[in-house]
């Protein structure tokens, strides 16, 4: 039969005659036990808020860390950005002088040419000009020619 004492010391339990006493203090007894429910609040209170404390500082740290990784990037793609900019101004300077080379090479080959069929067209308005004064004097022979059998042909019939 199950059977308790209230008579014996406080810190004493006995349970059957056959078990072994056993003493409250080694099953029960904590740190908790012998602090009131404000100072375990407190304790408890204390020990959130440095687990707060340390995860915002962390939180602080990662957010630094990762403002600076990003201002790091944003400093390398500008330094690239600039370095194709400055790749992409010498091909345009390099594009525009080969255009300009293209152009001065193509507008003197034109004026050669120009040069050249002006020199054709002078040689063959010569050439005209010559047939034409050959023609000139053709024809004043053939007409001095054809006046002249005119006259002998009126002379004959007037004879």
């Amino acid at each position: 039969m199950l059977w308790r004492s209230t008579q014996c010391a406080p810190r004493m339990v006995l349970y059957r005659p056959s078990m072994v006493i056993a003493q409250r203090s080694a099953l029960h007894t904590t740190a908790i036990t012998n602090k009131s429910a404000t100072e375990v609040v407190k304790e408890n209170l204390e020990k959130l808020n440095k687990k707060i404390g340390k995860a915002a500082a962390e939180g602080i740290e990662k957010t630094q860390e990762a403002t600076h990784k990003a201002s790091e990037f944003a400093h390398e793609a500008a330094k690239a950005a600039d370095q194709k900019m400055g790749q992409v101004e010498e091909l345009t300077k390099s594009s525009k002088e080969q255009l300009k080379g293209n152009a001065q090479s193509t507008m003197g080959k034109a004026g050669e040419k120009a040069s050249d069929m002006g020199e054709k067209v002078e040689d063959k308005a010569r050439n005209f000009g010559e047939k034409a004064e050959e023609l000139t004097e053709d024809a004043k022979k053939t007409a001095s020619r054809n006046i002249e059998d005119a006259q002998d042909y009126v002379d004959r019939k007037t004879k």
